[in-house]
């Protein structure tokens, strides 16, 4: 079976939705640091559970590292620069991500407290959050193997 080497593939598509993920966050993730006082900041900094001290004091860094997450991932998927410049930024991004998923999801939202687990909001909403990183986790990787 002969590989599709030109035109638009799923891959680029996937690495397409991906970008656009990550320079929208990277923007909200930014917004939401700048300017607290407006309405939809303060929707985006609650739904990024930004009140937590340990997520706020964070969020400015990983939005600008979203930022440019999106741009080297929109850069690659046009193929200006070097190839390998996608396959580094694209390991960058996936250790960037796993980090955000462990701080976010089981150091901030998961509490464990004399021995009783807890999940913040609630069960369901932090298992589908966790399920969505994943998915996200495993969409760079793929990026970053057809890059290689």
């Amino acid at each position: 079976m002969q590989r599709q080497s030109k035109g638009f593939t799923s891959l680029f598509f996937l690495q397409l939705a991906i970008a656009l993920f990550f320079l929208i966050l990277g923007f909200q993730g930014i917004i939401s640091n700048m300017s607290q006082n407006s309405g939809f900041a303060q929707q985006v900094a609650r739904f990024l559970n930004a009140e937590n001290p340990a997520v706020q004091k964070t969020e400015l860094v990983m939005g600008i590292f979203s930022l440019v997450a999106g741009i080297l991932l929109l850069l690659g998927l046009f193929r200006f620069g070097d190839f390998r410049l996608v396959v580094v930024s694209s390991v960058l991004i996936f250790i960037f991500w796993l980090t955000r998923l462990i701080m976010v999801r089981f150091m901030t939202e998961l509490v464990i407290r004399n021995g009783n687990i807890s999940f913040m909001p609630d069960f369901s909403t932090w298992l589908l959050a966790v399920s969505t990183d994943v998915i996200i986790l495993c969409s760079i990787w793929t990026i970053a193997r057809r890059s290689s």
